[in-house]
């Protein structure tokens, strides 16, 4: 009987190579490679496989329960990344928005203007909450941003009129959370 050493590399590298069509076999090979003083052969690793342990498991049901497990794993960061992207898309929103509503801030020029900004406001917070099953990089959030502001002139007009104030603001602000501190340099302008 093989070290029990062996038997759980040779159940590592099942994980690995289930799905290949001669997986016993590279499984042997590598096996081979590995543990060059031990005789294995490809019925001993087919027999370790297929026969259940105690629980009455085979290694195909524990592999199925290990990617089960990752599954669950990369759930729960993709649900802490989306929950961080979340948070820093609010602190870019109040950064825009105290740049554009601060003493210095240009004021707005029409009612209709300020609902049609509050409206574009809530579409992507809208989107962002739709979007949150699936994945969502920082660079599509930067991009849904951009063009939702640049769906409104007078918006994008004023925006281009704040942009440097708006890049420093951000990298003051970003920087408050360990992030690089030089900022992508963005142009609020379509290409």
């Amino acid at each position: 009987m093989a070290p029990k050493l062996v038997q759980i590399d040779a159940f590592s590298l099942y994980l690995h190579h289930a799905e290949e069509k001669e997986k016993y076999e590279k499984i042997t090979e590598l096996l081979k490679e590995k543990h060059k003083n031990l005789k294995i052969s490809v019925s001993s690793v087919r027999r370790w496989a297929e026969t259940p342990d105690e629980n009455g498991e085979t290694w195909k049901d524990k592999r199925q329960s290990v990617l089960q497990e990752v599954r669950r794993e990369k759930q729960q960061v993709f649900k802490s990344h989306i929950a961080e992207m979340e948070y820093k898309s609010g602190v870019l929103w109040r950064s825009i928005y105290d740049n554009l509503t601060g003493e210095n801030a240009p004021k707005l020029k029409s009612y209709e203007g300020a609902v049609y900004a509050a409206k574009t406001m809530m579409e992507f917070n809208m989107l962002l909450k739709q979007k949150n099953q699936d994945e969502i990089s920082p660079a599509m959030i930067i991009d849904l941003i951009l063009e939702i502001f640049q769906s409104d002139p007078k918006f994008c007009k004023l925006l281009k009129a704040r942009w440097s104030f708006i890049e420093t603001a951000l990298q003051k602000r970003m920087s408050e959370f360990a992030l690089p501190e030089k900022v992508i340099n963005v142009s609020p302008e379509k290409d």
